[in-house]
């Protein structure tokens, strides 16, 4: 009798555990600047995040986030081509809206939450955060594989 309430208490535990385990999974941590994300690769390598940061694409058509320390992250859906996407975009509206606001143009920031991958490449100055990584065409030293975009906010830049 006691081996199967100790069993049970047992298997009562290893249930709420793997509970509160999934709804961490789910939930949103709090936000943090880029700037100390990129200050700090190595702290938030293989962390699920939540970056408020801009956006823009890079020349070769690759989401980029930035902050005001120029030193960028690229943005991908998918750890590589072969994997699947991190989350499915069709069923992401915050998502579908975002990518109308980049349609859009002008400046756009959000808080963007997701994975971190770090090449352990530490650049010499912020320009080298693309251009020598493994990440993407861009080759960027850091990039976030995006679970979900939220708060965008678009701000119309004047012609001259």
């Amino acid at each position: 009798m006691r081996r199967s309430v100790a069993s049970l208490t047992a298997l009562a535990a290893l249930i709420v555990a793997s509970r509160a385990a999934s709804q961490d999974n789910d939930a949103v941590p709090p936000a943090i600047d880029h700037c100390v994300l990129t200050a700090n690769p190595a702290k938030y390598d293989h962390q699920l995040v939540n970056v408020r940061a801009a956006w823009w694409h890079s020349d070769g058509g690759e989401w980029v986030m930035t902050g005001h320390c120029f030193r960028d992250v690229l943005i991908s859906l998918r750890q590589d081509a072969a994997s699947p996407p991190a989350f499915d975009p069709s069923r992401t509206a915050a998502l579908d809206e975002f990518t109308k606001l980049t349609r859009l143009g002008g400046h756009i920031e959000a808080h963007f939450i997701g994975r971190v991958e770090w090449s352990g490449i530490t650049p010499q100055s912020d320009v080298e955060w693309l251009g020598k990584g493994p990440f993407g065409r861009s080759k960027a030293v850091m990039r976030l594989i995006l679970r979900d975009v939220r708060n965008a906010e678009r701000t119309r830049v004047p012609r001259r």
